[in-house]
C-alpha cells in the first residue's frame, strides 16, 4: 500500500504548491537581505550609512599598512575625529608581542565615552591598518566608519550607565599586534566586561554575527531583543573555527573576555587586493554595520553585564529579525527525541502496511548513495570547468569573481539529479519506504552533527521533528477518506520549517567555503531535496521527467553565464605576484614569484629562465618555508643591508645575555630575524620578555618577526650557553620593487593586480645579511 498516490496532477494544487514553495524559500533567504541606506538628513540619533560615507572616503583611499606615512594620517584622522566629539582619548604607542614571537611597534588610537554610573567598561573594536597593497575599503575601513558614526550618533542620545570604549587597533594585519598591546598592557583593559569586535574576511556582505565567547547563553538572549537586522547562527562560528582565519577577537577570547565578533564573509576574489576600494564597497553593509553598533551598545550599554556567563547558546535566524535561541545542552534530547519519533513513526507505518523494513532499508542506503554521487558529479563539474578555465586555478581561496552562478548552477544540478533518483528509486521500493529512508538519513546526520559539531545541531535536528510530526498526523487521520492530495499538502506544511531555516545556512556556507568546496555545501540540497521526495515522484509520474528537465536546462544556463564571464577584466582582475630578494653575503640577487608560471607581465622579470624551488632561508611561516616558488636570477642592487650592533653582554657562570641591536638602514617595515642551530634560553625584544617554548627535540631554526620598527632599531636580549656561537640571519622588507639601473619595468595591464599568497607580499624587495656572534663578541662589534 502507498501513502502518496495519485492519478491525475490537479492544476491548481500543482501551482499552490509552487507557490508555497517559492514564498518559503524567499523567506528562507530574505533574512540576508541588508538594511537601506539612511540619508545624510536623518535625525542625528540615528545611525546613518551617508554620514559614515564621508569618514569612509576620507580613510579608505589609499593602502595603509602599519608604519607608512598614510598609515600614520589616517591614525591622526581617528584621533582628531574623537578629539571632536569630546571623548577622553588616548593613543597608546608601544611594542607588542605575540604567542608566535610576532612583534611590532603599534599605535592604539581609543576614546572614552563616560557612563552615568560606570560598573564596567564595554569595548567595541576595529582595527584601521591594511596590507601592503589594498586600499582596505572593506577590511577594515567600513569597521572604522561604524565605530566613528556610532559614537556620534551615541553622543546624541541619553546617557549611558556604563563606559563605552572605542578602540582602533594597529598591527591586526601583521599578527593582532594592536589588540594583544591593549589587552597587555592598557589601564583600560582590566575594566572591560563586553567586546564588539568588527572586521572582514570578504568585501560583500550582509555582515555576519559569526563567533562569540564561550558560555555564550545570557550574550545571546541580549542580543537577540537588541539587534534588528540579525544575521547570524552557531552553525556559522562552528565553521569559523575550522577556517584558517584570525582577528583581534581571538585575543580578547584568550584574555577571557564575553563578546560578539561580526565581519562579512562575501566575494574573496576582492579581499586583501586593490579591488577592495570606494568604488566596490556597498553602503548597505555599512548601514548593516552601524544597526548592530548602535542596537548594541544602547542595549549593553544599561545593564549589569556581571556573573553574565551562562551555558552556551545554539541560535539561528528565522525570517528576517527573530534570532530563535535555546541552550545547546538541549540538542541531544533533540537529536533523541528525533530518533525515538521516527522509531514510532516506521513502527506505525509497520502496522499500516505502509512501510517494509527491506524497503525502508534500501531507501536509507539509495537515499545515502545519492548524496555521494551528488556530491562526487560536483567535484567533478568544478574540476571539468578547472580545466575548460585554467584561470581559475591562480585565484586565491578557491573562489572566483562569477561563482555565484556556479553556485546556482549546482544547486539546480543537485535538485536535478536527487529530483531524478527519486522518480526511480521510488518505482522499485515504493514512495514511502524511500520517504522514511530520507528521513532516515536525516535522522543520522542529525546524531553526527550533535557529536562533531553540537551547537549547530539544529541543522538536522529540527526539521526532522516538524517532517515526522507532518508524517505522525497523516497517519492518524489515515482511516478517513480523505482526497490524496490533502495528504499531500499537511505533508507539504511540515516541509516548511525546513525551507524556512536551511537556505540561509546553505548560502552563508557557500559564502564561507567557496565553490571550491561546493561539492561540501550541496549536501544539505540533496537532504531538502529528499525530502521533497513524495512530491518529486508525483510530477515524475504526471509529466514525465520535464521538472528534470528544466532543471537541467537552467544548470546548463548558469554554467555558460559563468564561463561568459570567466575572463579577466579590470572589474575581474588576474592575481600575479613578484618579489625581489638580495643576498648582501654574496652579493647575488633573485627574483621570485608564488605563480605557478610567469604571466604577460611577470615574464619580464624571468626572461632568463627560471626554476622551481623552496626559499626557507628567508621567510618565517610554515606554509612559506616549504613552498617551492619560481626563482631567477636578477640584476644585484647595491641595497643597505640590516645592521647588528652587541650593545652589552652579562655572564653568569655558563650562561650569557647578549644585548643587540637590530637596524634597517632601509628602514623597512617588516624585518625577519632567524637563528641557525639555537639554543635560545631566555629572549626579549625592547624590554618585553618573549616566551621560548621548551622543545622536546632540537630545532633547527629559532625566529623572530618584527613590523614597523623604529628608525633607530630594535633592542633583542638573548640568554644563551656560554662558548656557543650564534649564526644570525636578518631579513628586512621593504613594499615595492627597487630601482634597478638599465631596467624599467613596464607597468601592469588595467586587468592585472598584486595579490598577497600565503604571506609572501607581491611587489616587495627582501635584502639578508647573516652575523656570527660569538659569546665573547666585543660590545660595539
Amino acid at each position: 500500500m502507498e501513502l502518496f498516490t495519485l492519478t491525475d496532477l490537479n492544476p491548481i494544487f500543482f501551482f499552490l504548491f509552487l507557490l508555497a514553495l517559492g514564498v518559503s524559500l524567499s523567506l528562507g533567504l530574505y533574512l540576508l537581505k541588508m538594511p537601506k541606506p539612511v540619508p545624510a538628513t536623518a535625525p542625528l540619533d540615528l545611525f546613518s550609512s551617508e554620514r559614515a560615507m564621508q569618514h569612509l572616503q576620507a580613510i579608505g583611499r589609499e593602502p595603509h599598512p602599519s608604519g607608512s606615512p598614510e598609515h600614520c594620517r589616517v591614525g591622526d584622522y581617528l584621533l582628531l575625529e574623537l578629539q571632536k566629539l569630546g571623548l577622553d582619548c588616548q593613543v597608546q604607542e608601544t611594542t607588542a608581542v605575540n604567542d608566535s614571537r610576532g612583534c611590532g611597534r603599534v599605535r592604539n588610537i581609543m576614546g572614552r565615552l563616560p557612563g552615568e554610573n560606570p560598573l564596567t567598561k564595554i569595548l567595541i573594536s576595529a582595527h584601521y591598518d591594511t596590507v601592503p597593497h589594498s586600499p582596505g575599503t572593506t577590511d577594515n575601513g567600513v569597521a572604522v566608519a561604524t565605530l566613528l558614526e556610532t559614537a556620534r550618533a551615541l553622543q546624541k542620545q541619553p546617557a549611558l550607565h556604563n563606559d563605552i570604549v572605542f578602540l582602533f587597533t594597529d598591527g591586526e594585519e601583521a599578527g593582532l599586534l594592536g589588540a594583544q598591546a591593549f589587552v597587555d598592557s592598557h589601564p583600560w583593559a582590566k575594566q572591560i566586561g563586553l567586546v564588539l569586535n568588527f572586521d572582514a574576511r570578504g568585501t560583500r556582505g550582509p555582515l555576519l554575527m559569526y563567533e562569540t565567547s564561550n558560555d555564550n547563553g545570557t550574550l545571546i538572549r541580549e542580543f537577540a531583543k537588541a539587534v534588528p537586522f540579525p544575521v547570524a547562527s552557531s552553525f556559522s562560528y562552528e565553521i569559523s573555527e575550522r577556517l584558517p582565519t584570525h582577528t583581534d577577537f581571538d585575543v580578547f577570547k584568550k584574555a577571557g573576555w564575553m563578546g560578539l565578533s561580526f565581519a562579512c564573509i562575501g566575494n574573496l576574489c576582492q579581499y586583501h587586493t586593490m579591488l577592495d576600494n570606494l568604488e566596490n564597497c556597498d553602503e548597505r553593509l555599512l548601514q548593516h554595520a552601524g544597526s548592530y553598533a548602535l542596537s548594541l551598545l544602547k542595549h549593553f550599554g544599561n545593564i549589569k553585564l556581571e556573573n553574565s556567563k551562562r551555558t552556551n547558546a545554539t541560535y539561528f535566524n528565522l525570517f528576517r529579525s527573530l534570532l530563535i535561541h535555546y541552550p545547546s545542552s538541549w540538542n541531544t534530547p533533540i537529536a533523541l527525541l528525533g530518533g525515538a519519533g521516527l522509531a514510532a513513526t516506521v513502527y506505525a507505518g509497520f502496522n499500516l502496511k505502509l512501510l517494509s523494513f527491506p524497503g525502508l532499508l534500501w531507501g536509507l542506503i539509495l537515499f545515502l548513495l545519492t548524496v555521494l554521487a551528488v556530491s562526487v558529479v560536483t567535484w567533478l563539474g568544478w574540476e571539468t570547468l578547472k580545466l575548460l578555465h585554467p584561470q581559475y586555478r591562480i585565484l586565491r581561496f578557491g573562489d572566483t569573481y562569477n561563482s555565484h552562478h556556479y553556485y546556482l548552477a549546482f544547486v539546480l544540478l543537485a535538485v536535478a539529479l536527487t529530483n531524478l533518483a527519486n522518480g526511480w528509486f521510488s518505482s522499485s521500493i515504493g514512495a514511502t519506504n524511500l520517504c522514511f529512508g530520507v528521513l532516515s538519513g536525516w535522522v543520522i546526520a542529525s546524531i553526527v552533527m550533535n557529536l562533531v559539531v553540537p551547537s549547530a545541531g539544529y541543522v538536522f535536528a529540527l526539521p526532522i521533528l516538524s517532517n515526522l510530526a507532518g508524517f505522525g498526523l497523516i497517519f492518524a487521520l489515515r482511516n478517513f477518506a480523505f482526497d490524496p492530495q490533502f495528504y499531500l499538502a499537511l505533508y507539504g506544511i511540515s516541509v516548511i520549517p525546513t525551507l524556512l531555516i536551511l537556505p540561509a545556512t546553505i548560502a552563508l556556507m557557500f559564502e564561507a567555503l567557496g565553490i571550491r568546496l561546493m561539492f561540501v555545501t550541496v549536501i544539505p540540497v540533496v537532504f531538502i531535496t529528499g525530502l521533497l521526495a513524495p512530491f518529486s515522484i508525483l510530477l515524475a509520474d504526471s509529466n514525465g521527467w520535464i521538472v528534470s528537465g528544466i532543471l537541467f536546462v537552467g544548470c546548463a544556463v548558469f554554467l555558460v553565464i559563468g564561463s561568459m564571464s570567466a575572463s579577466f577584466n579590470q572589474q575581474r582582475r588576474k592575481p600575479d605576484n613578484i618579489f625581489y630578494v638580495m643576498n648582501a653575503d654574496t652579493g647575488q640577487a633573485v627574483w621570485g614569484s608564488t605563480d605557478a608560471q610567469p604571466d604577460e607581465w611577470t615574464d619580464q622579470f624571468f626572461g632568463q629562465g627560471y626554476n622551481l624551488d623552496t626559499f626557507p632561508d628567508y621567510f618565517s611561516a610554515p606554509s612559506q618555508i616549504g613552498r617551492k616558488v619560481l626563482l631567477s636570477q636578477a640584476p644585484a642592487v647595491a641595497l643597505q643591508a640590516p645592521l647588528c650592533e652587541v650593545l652589552g653582554k652579562t655572564i653568569e657562570d655558563d650562561l650569557v645575555a647578549i644585548r643587540l641591536c637590530i637596524r634597517s638602514q632601509r628602514n623597512a617595515p617588516v624585518m625577519n630575524l632567524y637563528i641557525t642551530n639555537p639554543s635560545i634560553l631566555e629572549s626579549s625584544v625592547n624590554g618585553i620578555q618573549l616566551v621560548e617554548t621548551i622543545q622536546v627535540k632540537p630545532i633547527s631554526r629559532w625566529g623572530l618577526r618584527f613590523a614597523n620598527p623604529p628608525e633607530a632599531g630594535i633592542e633583542l636580549v638573548l640568554k644563551v650557553k656560554k662558548n656557543l656561537p650564534l649564526t644570525l640571519q636578518i631579513i628586512d622588507q621593504s613594499y615595492e620593487l627597487p630601482s634597478i639601473p638599465g631596467f624599467v619595468f613596464k607597468p601592469r595591464s588595467n586587468h592585472i593586480m598584486p595579490v598577497p599568497y600565503m604571506g609572501f607580499i607581491p611587489d616587495s624587495t627582501l635584502v639578508k645579511k647573516t652575523f656570527e656572534i660569538g659569546w665573547n663578541a666585543p660590545v660595539g662589534s
